[in-house]
Order: C-alpha cells, then structure tokens, then sequence
C-alpha cells in the first residue's frame, strides 16, 4: 500500500460543504473511539506520539485517499498468484485507482539470483508505456508557455523548430509535419533499428537524416508505429528549453507527480547502483535466465521509452491522467484543452492493431481498440471508454490504463520471461482490474485468465511467431563478393565476414550477430541465424538478400521487414558516423569544385 501523508489545505466550495460535514463528523467519532481506548491518565496528558496518529489519520480522511476493499484486493492477489503461475512470470507489480482509492503491491521475485522480493516500491522498465510521458512532458511544456512569445501547440510545424535542420525529400512533408504527427504515428515513413544497438549519434543528427528514412504510405493516410519520430518528438522538448530530454522528463513529470522510485535514464538495463530494480528474464532450456545487458540499448530514441518505476509511481501516473492532467494537489500541469488532444483519435489503426485489443461476440463482454491518440490506444471497454497502452522490451512487459469518464484506471508490470506477448499475457489480468475499479461483475476466474483466449476462442486459431532457429547449413560458396562492410544513414552498420572461407557471418551494429544459411543462390538470398544475443527474439523466417553486384562484389544488402518490423537497407561506400552537415559540406565542395572547372573551362573556350 502507499503510506503517504496528505495533509493539505482544504478549499471548501459550496458543493463540497455536504463532504466536508460527513468527514467532520467522522474525525469527531474516530477521535471519540480513539480517546476511549485510552486510560484516564494517558487520556489527560496525551502526548506527541497519539497526537500524531490522530493527524495521520485525520489528514487521511482530508485527502481522500482510501483504499480497495479487502474482497477486491483478494481477488487481485488470487488472480495474479494464478498468472505468474501459469505463465512461468518472475515477478510482476499491480496498481489500481478508483477516485480517491489507491492500490500498489508487488509479487514474486525482481531477481533471482540472489532471490529479490518485488514489492510496491520496485521499479522496473515500461518500455513503450514511456510514449505517453513524452506527449504529457510536451504538453507540460505547452501549457508552462501558453499565450507567451514563445508558445507552441500540438499543431506547431517542425519546420519552424527545427529550421533548415528539418531535411525530408518530399517539400509537403517538410512544411506540413506537425508535432501531432509525430505522437500520432501518422507521417507515413519507416522506423529505423531500434532492436540491434545501433551507436548514439545525438537526437539532432538523426533530425537532419528523416531524409533517409523510407516512405510507406502517403502522408497522415495510415498509422505506422514509429520509435524513431518519439525520439525526435523528444527533441522538440530540448529545443524549446535548452535542456535534455531525460532531464525534463525527471523534473517536470517524475519530480512534480512525486514518482519517487521512478527514472528517465539513457541507459534501460539497471545500473551497478540500482540494486532495486527489477532484472528482465528469458526462458532458455526449461529456465528462467537473466537478459544481457547488450540487448538493452535504446540509444537515442529514448523518448519512445526510458521511463522504469514502480507499482505506487504508476498508481500516480494513472492518477495524474484519468484527473486530467492534474497533480495530488489538483495543480493542473496540462492545460485542458491540450489534454483533449492527448485523449482523442488522432489516427485508426491497423488490422493487426485492432486485434490486439479487441473482444469480439464470442467474449461475454466487449472491447475495442481502434484509434491511436497522442501516446495512448483508445477505444472501449465494456461500454467505458479506455486508454491504454502496453510495452514489450526482450522480457520487460507493461501495460497502463486508464477510464477518463471514471477517474479510474490500472498498470501491471512483469520482468518475464520473454518471448511473451500483451494479448495472453497483460489482457486477460488487464479485464479483472479493469472491471474492480468499473464496478462490473466479473467474467474471467482463475483457469480462464490462464486460457484465455479459450474458451472464447481455439488458441490454435492464433499462430504464434516461429522462434526456433534452424541449424545452419555449410554449403560452400563464393564468400569474398558478400564480404564487406555495408552501412545506413539511419539502420547503422551491417559487417559481413567470413568463416574458413564456408560460412558467412553478420553483424548489425553491435548486438545483432549471427550466421548466413543460403536459401538461393540466384537471387542472393540468406536466412539469418542469430546467436545467443537476439536467438530468442528473432523469429527463424528472418532474411536478408544482397544487390547492385558490380566488380566481382555485392554493393547493397536488405534485411526483410519480416525482422525488425521494416526493411533495412544497407550500401557500401555509406558511412554511418559520418556527420550530416560533413557530408553535405563534402557534397558541396564537389559541386563547387565542378562550378570552377566549368568556369575556367568556358573561359578558355572563349579567348
């Protein structure tokens, strides 16, 4: 539970007068009841130590804030005994809150070796969760500069933030995009790797590389999930303040909601110094085995997740969304009007996405989640309508909810094991809560919240990723016209080697590594076999194929969307590193030294 005294000034307006008699007349019976289990003596020279007691709880009843009946917190310890039982689940926390009721509590382990109890104050990372701090820091932020000189809206063009750094090939997009499209994911361009541990270059160099990223749908036609334009959504915070964007995510949202275990780090995977927090587990040859570090690099696109906290820091962030925007204090940090936008339907989503949170005629009660907000998934549940939005990092999973109509709302949060996905693993405890703090009856019990989607559904319906790896094959090729460095402007640097002059191996950036198994010859085809960094996270279909053969060697080499969500695409003579502003400087000096030799050229012609 949160033991946090809330003893503040009470503003008594004159439809609260009614409140404020029925918590006046509770403090004179508790007071009473109190007084009469003392002696006569203690009675008449009470001392400090009573008085204060009397306050914790007197200064309780002012603040509103009371707890789940007991039932209901059975209930949710049963449930969630059931879940980790069945899903092999390490540790998990749950937050819940109802009006002025509060709920945190953590179970099982955060570690295992040496075993750590995970409690309501263990932090552990949200992965995409975090989106939703970085449009409510934006929105912060907004609000902090409303009706100044320097005043911004979601509707604000980049083009004005960013300058002549805001580089895109098409001249719609780089006049139009606004700051909600970004949060929205409705650009229509590529994601870039945020999976393999591609190197830092700094926010405001990938700014000026958009140019590169390649275009899947016309613009604000489709919604496409997209780390990458979070981490430039970020940067728009630290061009308006001058300041980084995990520090404003730390003062202006994880300080003023007083999120005490909570952080915005640029480093995900818990420090020597965060002995606390939770550790990400996979299941590996019937255990459970810790993640490593190496695959737990977001590198700059922090934005699009960074945040880890704990059940009671959830429980406020759920508080400070379904009241609004405001603070325990009833401070509003978001201006309502900005808020709105937060919570409305900025883009429908795709087939897949929809499916993820729905519940269709075959459920007892329904679901839907067909619009995408600004950081949140909307729709409804049974009736109710519902943000949320999960987070899935290589065995880190989240989920945070809540019912804007019913200031009410929800977080779960497990370390494992990977692979695990939202639909059976988060949903079904996501509907227990979700119908505790609704008031609903109850439709799921402890078997069907292990089934689900069964009975409802044949699981055998719903094909899961294959993630076995092949065994690799050793047929001999020409290895040398494969080997070679390619890179990207934006997916990083693929190396190709070379073993006994047989096997081809590769390496994306520095976690993506593994093997080539021929699958054509003709078209240049590889299956890619990972090793045990990503074995676990890649499934087997993933591919790559190499192009543009030219001198006895392949110049360019694709990796299949069928991997990493989109295609990567890289090129020899591409430098990764490489600045921006150098490369076009160099570009520049080029074609200025062309206009010279043109010059003296056409000088010489006419004398």
């Amino acid at each position: 539970m949160l033991h946090e005294l809330h003893c503040t000034s009470i503003y008594i307006e004159v439809h609260l007068l009614r409140d404020v008699l029925v918590y006046l007349l509770e403090w004179k019976k508790l007071l009473g009841i109190y007084l009469a289990t003392l002696n006569p003596s203690i009675h008449r020279t009470m001392n400090a130590q009573h008085l204060m007691t009397v306050l914790v709880v007197l200064c309780t009843f002012a603040s509103g804030q009371g707890s789940f009946f007991q039932n209901e917190t059975d209930l949710v310890d049963a449930m969630v005994s059931a879940v980790m039982g069945c899903k092999n689940i390490p540790g998990m926390s749950v937050s819940m809150v109802r009006g002025g009721d509060f709920f945190a509590k953590g179970y099982g382990h955060a570690r295992l070796d040496p075993p750590l109890n995970w409690t309501s104050q263990t932090p552990a990372y949200l992965a995409s969760v975090g989106k939703a701090f970085t449009s409510a820091l934006l929105g912060v932020l907004m609000t902090e500069t409303r009706n100044t000189a320097n005043s911004f809206n979601w509707d604000t063009k980049l083009s004005s933030i960013f300058g002549d750094d805001f580089r895109l090939t098409n001249d719609y997009l780089r006049t139009e995009m606004t700051i909600k499209d970004l949060l929205s994911h409705r650009t229509g361009l590529s994601d870039t790797d945020v999976y393999t541990g591609i190197q830092r270059i700094g926010r405001a160099e990938f700014v000026k590389r958009l140019q590169y990223l390649p275009t899947l749908s016309p613009f604000r036609e489709q919604w496409i999930f997209n780390n990458l334009l979070y981490a430039i959504a970020g940067h728009v915070g630290e061009k308006r303040t001058g300041q980084g964007y995990e520090s404003l995510v730390n003062s202006k949202i994880v300080a003023a909601l007083g999120m005490s275990q909570a952080s915005c780090g640029t480093e995900i995977y818990p420090t020597s110094s965060q002995t606390n927090y939770a550790l990400p587990y996979h299941f590996k040859n019937g255990k459970l085995e810790v993640g490593d570090s190496r695959i737990y690099k977001i590198g700059d696109v922090g934005p699009a997740g960074c945040v880890s906290a704990s059940a009671e820091d959830l429980g406020k962030w759920v508080q400070f969304m379904a009241s609004g925007g405001k603070t325990a204090n009833q401070t509003q940090l978001i201006h309502p009007d900005l808020f709105k936008e937060i919570t409305k339907a900025q883009r429908l989503l795709d087939e897949s996405s929809v499916s993820r949170f729905t519940l269709d005629s075959d459920y007892p009660v329904s679901a839907s989640g067909t619009w995408y907000g600004l950081g949140w998934y909307g729709g409804y549940y049974r009736g109710h309508k519902r943000l949320l939005h999960p987070g899935n990092w290589y065995g880190y999973s989240a989920v945070v909810g809540f019912f804007p109509d019913k200031n009410a709302g929800f977080s779960i949060s497990i370390n494992g094991p990977w692979y695990n996905d939202y639909r059976t693993y988060l949903a079904p405890l996501s509907y227990v809560l979700s119908d505790i703090i609704l008031g609903e009856s109850q439709w799921l019990d402890n078997n069907t919240v292990c089934s689900f989607p069964a009975p409802y559904k044949n699981p055998s319906s719903i094909v899961p990723l294959n993630r076995s790896q092949p065994r690799d094959e050793t047929i001999p090729i020409e290895t040398p016209k494969y080997v070679g460095i390619y890179e990207s402007r934006v997916f990083g640097t693929m190396t190709i080697g070379q073993i006994n002059g047989q096997i081809l191996t590769f390496q994306m950036n520095s976690a993506g590594i593994g093997n080539l198994s021929i699958i054509s010859r003709a078209d240049g085809s590889f299956r890619m076999i990972f090793n045990e960094l990503l074995n676990d996270v890649v499934g087997s279909d993933c591919s790559l194929q190499f192009g543009s053969f030219n001198n006895e060697s392949y110049q360019s080499v694709k990796v299949a969307s069928n991997c990493f969500y989109t295609t990567y695409e890289y090129k020899k003579g591409v430098e990764f590193e490489e600045l921006e502003d150098k490369s076009a400087a160099v570009s520049l000096s080029k074609w200025s030294a062309l206009g010279v030799c043109l010059f003296v050229a056409i000088s010489l012609m006419c004398t």
